[in-house]
């Protein structure tokens, strides 16, 4: 019986790829604002067990100037157990802003995308992170929460991670999962692949980007990394978030 229970939580939380991510739905979109920035916004549905995200708008600012905003991150606690996010980014001026080029999570471990070069990141938080990249045939948008609660698997479970595809029905390509390390490096992550079909002036900050990561030879294609669900780590993994999706409680975000 309870490996009955065992297995069956794994799904509710993070289980096989397909339509068991942890992400039970998701979609994204881009528009372009009456000053002719390009904005993604991406709107997810998360399943987590008993355990739920605080109700909180993050403000994506820039490190550099704190009075301008260059997104938002919200998180609210949904209906049938499942929690929402979402994320709006201005691309041009993440990239116009010059922030520093970072392809790590807060872990210190590669993101879970793959061929991608030029991705910026800017902190939302003391740890979490956004990140945004594009070439000429595709952007992605990534985010680390990073959650305290999560220390007590990274202390047993360092250095860990278990990215697995949305679900095929929501069209998107990218993974979603959990990531470890010392304290405050613990956390979820999602990391989302479009086409970039965004036809934009050049003076415009993607475009900018798209051109800089473009090389004379044909551009590689950016793939996202799924992980090997079936390894020994990360089979403790997740009977370590079974174990914790059991009990009801708000997450924080660091």
């Amino acid at each position: 019986m309870t490996k009955i229970l065992f297995l069956l939580a794994t799904v509710t939380f993070l289980s096989a790829c397909g339509s068991n991510s942890i992400i039970q739905s998701i979609t994204v979109s881009s528009v372009v604002d009456t000053e002719q920035n390009q904005w993604v916004h991406m709107d997810s549905k998360i399943k987590m067990g008993a355990l739920q995200f605080p109700a909180v708008t993050i403000p994506i600012l820039n490190p550099k100037n704190a009075t301008e905003l260059l997104g938002k991150v919200s998180l609210a606690p949904g209906a049938d157990g499942l929690n929402l996010l979402s994320v709006q980014a201005n691309l041009n001026q993440l990239h116009n802003n010059a922030l520093v080029q970072d392809q790590l999570l807060p872990n210190g471990d590669q993101i879970p995308i793959s061929g991608m070069n030029g991705v910026v990141s800017v902190k939302i938080s003391e740890k979490s992170k956004v990140y945004v990249g594009a070439s000429s045939t595709q952007f992605m948008v990534g985010l680390a929460l990073v959650i305290p609660a999560f220390d007590a698997i990274g202390k047993y479970l360092p250095g860990a991670a278990l990215f697995l595809p949305l679900p095929k029905e929501s069209k998107v390509d990218g993974v979603a999962g959990v990531f470890t390390g010392s304290n405050n490096q613990n956390g979820l992550g999602i990391f989302i692949l479009t086409p970039n079909t965004i036809q934009l002036n050049k003076s415009n900050g993607l475009a900018k980007m798209a051109i800089m990561n473009r090389s004379t030879a044909s551009e590689p294609k950016a793939v996202a990394m799924t992980s090997d669900e079936s390894s020994a780590e990360n089979s403790s993994l997740k009977r370590s978030l079974y174990f914790m999706s059991l009990k009801s409680q708000v997450l924080s975000i660091k």
